[in-house]
């Protein structure tokens, strides 16, 4: 199953994507990594993820229509 997970960089969504793709799911992140944490930390939360079959990361928001939709692309 491919699962959209919103906010996939931050420490929440990156352990939820993290346990999805062990469960045999493909993940589709969305993070529009905004500034209230340092991007540094949140590249650091999907660095392995990135490397992992399965997983795809986009830099958007969900709270447009436009960035939800890319995630269903």
């Amino acid at each position: 199953m491919r699962i959209v997970v919103t906010g996939a960089a931050g420490f929440i969504g990156s352990h939820l994507s993290e346990r999805l793709l062990a469960a045999d799911h493909a993940v589709t992140g969305i993070d529009c990594f905004s500034r209230l944490y340092p991007r540094a930390l949140k590249e650091a939360n999907v660095a392995e993820l990135r490397s992992v079959r399965g997983f795809r990361l986009l830099e958007a928001t969900a709270a447009t229509p436009e960035g939800l939709a890319a995630a269903f692309r």
